[in-house]
């Protein structure tokens, strides 16, 4: 029986598809944010890279200098006549990517940090006059990621809509996209969909709709990589709210709701798409729904043949693929446009979070008295993380269902397998490779599941989710 509990959430969202995606509401504004790694090899299809966009404020000769020395004799000979034809380019701009790095720091140990950093936002490096007029002024910076160390690193920039300059549609929004992407090649994509509105409490109803789109968008990564569904800060069942969304609800009239901040302490980088509490401006209340699963993968197709002679579709070539990334950030402005709706009928807010006791109690009443690895052992010592992740505990969380019975039963042969087979390191890439099939498995028919396409309905059960593909 098609499982449609869960698509009551979407007739949520299917209340705001009076909005055209290339409209907005006059309250709202989408945001973006694109983070990448510059020590990353570069993609085919970019051009440029973040120094085009983005410049030193500071013309420091000494650090300069012992920038270029750092590098080899061969490269400093090639910047040396690069100086002397070049005349008209800063000795910055002829400077390697590493080189660029080790000024920056340089020139950073200098200053006091005041004078170099506001908050994660660089101030030693300022838009270029030719840059897009809507990216901020200044840079963010990510910090090293596994490396224990929570300071900015040059190495992993982010750049931001200016706060001036938000993006009016879901088009203009996905042509900056290309546009920032095709310059740069930063692909890590982080949309806000802002909204202000009277202070109020987020419905029930809204809560629970994030939480369902998180379910979803879970399983689709999960179909697509394993290694994404699995990342070890991922609460794929968290409600998408954040504590400052949880002391506004705790809250007992606006006067009690936080006042005056900048940034949600709670950073919700734990799930997919969250609800985000900004402040209060002129009275209003300042909320964004947010999207963190983007990207726009680089995909082989076929050309049609340019040159007579030749068959169609021997011309292979890779292009990116934006349709999924769009499909979503149509689906977020539906959510931030329905923050503030009236009329919206509350329901009971649903919690859920498995138990890594309840995902081992699973495990062992399938395996019985058979010797197998834990959850934990297979994590550390097959997947190679520290912990169990969230992820692999959704799996677990609906036994009544087919697709999680195969699952469990799947998991619990590769378990016996690990802790029955030879030296564990030779048995890895198989057992690592096989578990990654398994999940991508339960990930497809659990989507098919809870969230069936129209095609395999009948007309008399129809999901309001279809009406977002329309």
């Amino acid at each position: 029986m098609v499982n449609l509990r869960r698509c009551w959430a979407f007739w949520i969202l299917w209340a705001a598809c009076l909005h055209g995606e290339n409209s907005l509401e006059s309250n709202v504004e989408i945001y973006q944010e694109h983070e990448g790694n510059l020590q990353a090899e570069q993609q085919s299809d970019v051009r440029g890279n973040f120094f085009d966009l983005y410049q030193p404020t500071v013309v420091d000769a000494a650090a300069l200098e012992s920038a270029i020395a750092g590098e080899t004799w061969f490269t400093r000979q090639l910047i040396y006549l690069r100086q002397r034809v070049q005349t008209s380019r800063s000795t910055f701009d002829l400077l390697p990517t590493r080189a660029k790095i080790r000024f920056l720091e340089t020139v950073e140990q200098k200053l006091p940090r005041e004078k170099a950093w506001d908050g994660t936002t660089s101030l030693l490096l300022r838009k270029r006059p030719g840059a897009f007029s809507w990216l901020s002024e200044h840079p963010s910076m990510e910090a090293m990621p596994f490396q224990g160390v929570n300071e900015p690193s040059f190495w992993f920039p982010e750049v931001k809509t200016d706060r001036n300059h938000p993006a009016r549609s879901v088009q203009e929004a996905m042509e900056r996209t290309k546009l920032l992407i095709e310059a740069t090649g930063l692909e890590g994509l982080h949309f806000h969909v802002l909204k202000r509105v009277s202070p109020q409490k987020p419905t029930d109803d809204l809560l629970n709709t994030l939480l369902v789109y998180n379910e979803r968008i879970f399983l689709e990564e999960a179909e697509r990589s394993s290694a994404t569904a699995l990342y070890s800060r991922l609460q794929p069942w968290q409600s998408a709210h954040t504590e400052r969304s949880n002391e506004i609800l705790r809250a007992n009239s606006p006067s009690e709701y936080p006042h005056n901040f900048e940034e949600d302490p709670a950073d919700p980088k734990g799930t997919y798409v969250a609800l985000r509490y900004w402040g209060v401006e002129d009275g209003k209340q300042v909320v964004s729904v947010e999207l963190r699963a983007g990207s726009a993968d680089l995909k082989v197709v076929r050309n049609p043949p340019t040159t007579r002679g030749l068959e169609e579709g021997v011309l292979p070539v890779k292009q990116r693929d934006y349709s999924v990334l769009q499909h979503r950030l149509s689906e977020l402005v539906k959510l931030g446009q329905l923050f503030g709706s009236s009329g919206l009928a509350p329901s009971p807010r649903r919690e859920r979070a498995l138990s890594l006791e309840q995902a081992e109690g699973a495990l062992k009443h399938r395996l019985g008295a058979q010797k197998a690895l834990s959850l934990a052992q297979f994590s550390e010592w097959i997947l190679g993380l520290k912990t169990v992740p969230p992820g692999l505990l959704m799996a677990f969380e609906h036994p009544e269902e087919t697709a999680t019975q195969r699952f469990i039963s799947d998991f619990g042969e590769l378990a016996r397998l690990a802790s029955s087979a030879g030296p564990r390191e030779n048995n890895r890439p198989f057992l690592a490779s096989r578990f990654s099939e398994v999940f991508r498995i339960w990930a497809k028919e659990t989507r098919m599941l809870r969230f069936p396409p129209a095609a395999s309905r009948s007309s008399s059960k129809q999901c309001p989710l279809d009406l977002l593909a329309k």
